[in-house]
């Protein structure tokens, strides 16, 4: 099994090293079907890697529905129905595709998880998730410290399941160690409060940044 050894709890690290139709031996076949209507051929073998890492972190090929925003999740839950109520489900489920990477994220609690090339070009749009307020946590590279907010926002943004949250507005760093590598953060509810702070763990790993936020 192509899955990279890392430290953060209920994740898993898939290297995409198969070819499409020895992804296809690997997802049910409720997934095989959706695959199939993915067009782009780099976007079908993402999301068949996401779904292979999927079955090997949590052992077995739960039924996947998906939110009104886009986001996985396991048919038949609370969380099917209102991911952000936190009402007991069998299990949260997060996934996030990039270059030659898909990372999965299984846990009883929410969970959100985000993976990124470092080379992506995160200065056009800094504008637009970066708060004024949040560069004061930079610790040394610029670069790295883009790519890790970047990565931050969106794992508590797929975290929160609320629609419409602004990166910039809506989703606030507050904290991080000096090695950069735990991370706090809030997200604004639907009642317009911020929600308590939800630790985040940061990895970089061969020239990509990986992010899992969990409460």
């Amino acid at each position: 099994m192509p899955a990279i050894d890392f430290d953060i709890e209920n994740c898993l690290l898939w290297h995409i090293a198969e070819t499409e139709e020895e992804l296809l031996a690997l997802v049910p076949d409720s997934a095989a079907v959706q695959a199939r209507e993915i067009a782009n051929p780099r976007r079908r073998r993402h999301f068949l890697a996401g779904r292979a890492a999927l079955h090997a972190l949590i052992g077995a090929h739960p039924e996947i529905g998906y939110t009104e925003q886009g986001a996985p999740v396991i048919t038949g839950s609370p969380a099917h129905e209102n991911p952000a109520t936190g009402s007991p489900a069998p299990g949260y489920i997060s996934v996030s595709h990039a270059g030659d990477y898909a990372l999965a994220g299984f846990s009883p609690t929410p969970i959100g998880v985000d993976i990124e090339q470092n080379d992506r070009n995160f200065s056009a749009v800094a504008h637009k998730y970066i708060a004024p307020g949040e560069t004061c946590l930079m610790r040394g590279d610029y670069a790295n410290f883009q790519a890790a907010v970047w990565c931050c926002k969106e794992a508590l943004y797929k975290l929160a399941h609320i629609e419409g949250l602004s990166l910039a507005d809506d989703i606030v760093l507050t904290g991080t160690d000096p090695a950069q590598r735990t991370w706090q953060g809030k997200y604004r509810r639907p009642d317009g409060t911020l929600s308590p702070a939800v630790p985040i763990e940061v990895r970089r790993l061969d020239g990509y940044t990986i992010a899992v936020a969990t409460v």
